[in-house]
């Protein structure tokens, strides 16, 4: 099972277990413990391995529409590996990525 990786912005990962959806994930980071995410793969590739990280939560209320999440990136070309953190408003292409998991299921 694929996990998040560590990040300078989130910290480091504290836990990462499945949700009630198929390939979404409950984690939780090291800089924001009290904060769940629901995080996903956006996109993966031979090179480029994309998470999001959506907070579960905004301002102590259970959300489904944040404001923001955080797409973690990590790019590897051979022996080099860069990773960097975005800050991306919550949009029609995450929300539809996000619903497209439980239809899988159904």
């Amino acid at each position: 099972m694929l996990k998040p990786f560590d990040t300078n912005v989130l910290g480091n990962l504290l836990d990462h277990n499945p949700s009630a959806i198929p390939d979404i994930f409950t984690s939780r980071f090291s800089y924001v413990p009290d904060v769940e995410f629901s995080t996903w793969i956006h996109m993966k590739d031979k090179e480029l391995l994309m998470w999001v990280a959506k907070p579960k939560r905004w301002f102590g209320t259970e959300t489904k529409t944040p404001p923001f999440v955080f797409l973690l990136s990590k790019y590897t070309k051979g022996y080099s590996t860069s990773s960097s953190v975005t800050v991306k408003p919550y949009s029609t292409e995450f929300f539809e990525k996000e619903n497209s998991f439980g239809f899988h299921s159904l």
